[in-house]
């Protein structure tokens, strides 16, 4: 998949996208332990047509990730590897995960400048942010919020 001007996604902006998705399944689900699947995560930020060859989809049986889609899971994997490494979420079982405290906290948190009658949680703006990579609005939008969240769980964590 290419952006705008034909480019590959950067690796952080896959990574921010996973991060959002992973957020959001814990955050709708919390405090329940969720099952994450790095192929599952790369299947759902890329659509089936672009994860999976185009002939395997239209055959029964095996199927053969596209190169794109190897990349993805690959960055999906790691971004499950570094997200409880660094406290973010943390690790129950194989492929359980839940919230941090200070996560939920975040996810859970209004920022201070959007407090309105209308204002949501942060998490809730992740969930209702659409997560389609390539296009830059939305890459931006979605790197600035995990940023955010990244951000403030690591400042409390830290300090």
């Amino acid at each position: 998949m290419t952006d705008v001007n034909g480019a590959e996604p950067a690796n952080m902006d896959i990574f921010n996208f996973v991060a959002r998705e992973i957020f959001v399944q814990l955050y709708e689900n919390f405090p329940n332990p969720t099952t994450i699947s790095r192929q599952r995560l790369a299947e759902k930020i890329l659509g089936d047509e672009r994860y999976w060859r185009a002939e395997d989809l239209r055959e029964e049986g095996s199927r053969t990730e596209t190169v794109e889609g190897d990349r993805y899971k690959r960055i999906a994997r790691n971004s499950i590897e570094w997200l409880p490494q660094h406290r973010f979420i943390i690790q129950e079982h194989e492929q359980e995960y839940r919230l941090s405290p200070k996560a939920f906290e975040v996810l859970d948190a209004t920022p201070t400048s959007l407090r309105t009658d209308e204002a949501k949680p942060l998490g809730k703006q992740l969930a209702s942010a659409t997560a389609t990579v390539g296009d830059r609005a939305t890459t931006a939008v979605i790197s600035e919020m995990v940023g955010q969240v990244i951000g403030a769980a690591a400042r409390s964590l830290f300090s």
